[in-house]
């Protein structure tokens, strides 16, 4: 059975093939102008030929380079998009970071009043001065290396957009 199928695949194909290229008549029926695939009328009328394009196989140079020209912008334009987002992202969390110290070095001197007042001055001063010296390391380090990563961000988009 497959067999059978595959041979009137063929011929029809072959039939399909054939009538495409079949002659085309223009005709005048009553004064009205029509198109047949058989001759009409008296005359039989006129064959026309008809002009088969062949679709258009490769883009041309210029055209492929407006493509990969306009591909590039977009990504360019995605990338310099996803820059901004992340600086935003880090520039909040800078913020949430120094606040983070402030809140840390208020409740330092909450917690350490007492021991702040009965201090002389020098101890006092040099104790607060040590904790906070705790607090700026462990944030500061943090916040400089997300500024140098968005001064990085803002370089790579100063250079996309160049």
């Amino acid at each position: 059975m497959p067999k059978l199928l595959m041979i009137f695949t063929f011929f029809s194909s072959l039939f399909i093939s054939f009538t495409s290229l079949a002659a085309v008549y223009r005709c005048e029926v009553n004064g009205v102008q029509t198109f047949s695939q058989t001759p009409c009328g008296i005359d039989g009328g006129k064959e026309i030929k008809v002009a088969v394009s062949k679709p258009q196989q490769s883009i041309d140079a210029n055209e492929n380079n407006l493509f990969v020209n306009s591909l590039d912008e977009l990504s360019n334009e995605r990338t310099i998009r996803d820059h901004q987002y992340r600086i935003k992202a880090l520039k909040q969390q800078i913020t949430t970071l120094s606040e983070q110290a402030r809140n840390e070095a208020d409740q330092i001197l909450i917690d350490n009043r007492n021991e702040l007042r009965n201090a002389t001055n020098e101890h006092a001063q040099a104790l607060y001065d040590s904790k906070i010296n705790v607090i700026k390391a462990k944030y500061m380090d943090e916040i400089q290396g997300k500024k140098d990563e968005i001064k990085q961000l803002e370089d790579k988009i100063e250079e996309l957009q160049g």
